[in-house]
């Protein structure tokens, strides 16, 4: 086997071990009043569905693969294995502590040492001298378990977070036809003609074996579709901060938490006589309701009574609804960030006081 590992890959081949392919699958407010406190989004979906998988997560397995997205798609749904709650994944099997599933948190949920129980299930560690503990081993030896990770796979094992994914080996390398396997605690690398370490679907087989692979289902009523781009109502699960983004250019707000987009939507923004301002900025006063007036670029006065949802980012600057618009997408408007009503009420109840805005061309 080479010497140098090229890249070891998140998605893993459909390589399956042979023994088991045949077993295995501002302005005043005239109504309403500023809110004093954050209001967070109402409609809290705590279900979603992987249309990949047509398998869906929820409650503390849904916060654990949110925060550890490297154990892949679900392939199976929760099912009480012996006394535990247990759900498998691509990559791994994860197991709830015995308590009620909709009481659990993420810190009841252990990823169960998949490596270690599937070898056993085989027969690997009974049968193959490589599941055999060595007394001492070269460079790359743990002694902890007393097997040694060398060439390729040590190359790949020392990459960024590989090894707090894979624990520690359970086995030397060994061959299958023309693959080669290493086992770890929590999962197993291969190394076949394609010259490149690669994580195995340990989960998925493991799922076949125990009889909880499930076959694709179409997503439940009550759930929501992970792929969606509109996400805000799960942004209680995910990590990082909230903000909003709005592109002059395009005439589009995007609503992130960290790095993921939950929210996008065509906007009308401020004419050419009266533009919207370009910088950082955040939320520092919203209304329910408030009845927008004052003098236009045109010197003319304006009225927009009852206007709901409104949040003030810059001085008299804010993301609003409007009752009469029915058109987006256009450089119209006295100034202010003007998204559909469904938009701008979403925003309104997700974003909290101090919620960054970012509006550039």
């Amino acid at each position: 086997m080479p010497g140098i590992v090229r890249t070891i890959t998140v998605s893993a081949s459909r390589i399956i071990l042979a023994a088991f392919i045949a077993a295995i699958f501002v302005l005043q407010s005239q109504h309403g009043a500023p809110t004093t406190v954050a209001q967070g989004y109402s409609n809290r979906a705590s279900q979603v569905w992987i249309s990949e998988t047509g398998q869906t997560i929820s409650g503390a397995f849904l916060q654990y693969w949110i925060d550890n997205p490297e154990i892949g798609n679900p392939v199976s749904g929760a099912v009480v294995v012996g006394d535990l709650w247990t759900q498998w994944f691509e990559y791994a099997r994860l197991e709830l502590d015995p308590i009620p599933f909709e009481t659990a948190t993420i810190k009841s949920v252990h990823r169960h040492q998949i490596g270690r129980s599937f070898a056993q299930r085989a027969g690997y560690s009974d049968r193959l001298t490589a599941f055999k503990p060595v007394a001492e081993g070269q460079e790359g030896f743990f002694p902890e378990t007393g097997h040694t990770v060398t060439l390729g796979f040590r190359s790949a094992y020392e990459q960024y977070g590989v090894a707090d994914r894979l624990g520690l080996p359970i086995s030397e390398e060994f061959d299958v036809g023309q693959t080669t396997y290493q086992f770890f605690e929590y999962g197993a690398l291969t190394w076949g003609p394609s010259e490149v370490a690669e994580f195995m679907e340990l989960g998925r087989l493991d799922a076949g074996v125990h009889g909880h692979l499930d076959y694709w289902k179409p997503q439940p009523w009550d759930a929501v579709d992970w792929d969606s781009t509109d996400l805000i109502e799960l942004s209680h699960l995910l990590p990082g901060q909230r903000s909003i983004e709005v592109d002059l250019s395009s005439a589009t707000l995007t609503a992130r938490v960290g790095d993921k987009v939950v929210l996008e939507s065509i906007v009308s923004i401020g004419s050419v006589n009266s533009q919207t301002v370009i910088g950082n900025f955040a939320i520092y006063l919203k209304y329910e309701i408030q009845s927008l007036s004052g003098i236009g670029w045109d010197g003319q006065p304006y009225s927009a009574p009852n206007t709901p949802w409104v949040m003030y980012f810059y001085e008299d600057f804010a993301i609003h609804s409007s009752l009469t618009r029915t058109y987006y997408g256009y450089a119209d408007s006295q100034g202010c960030v003007v998204p559909p009503m469904e938009v701008a009420e979403a925003l309104w109840l997700w974003a909290d006081y101090g919620t960054p805005v970012w509006i550039h061309e």
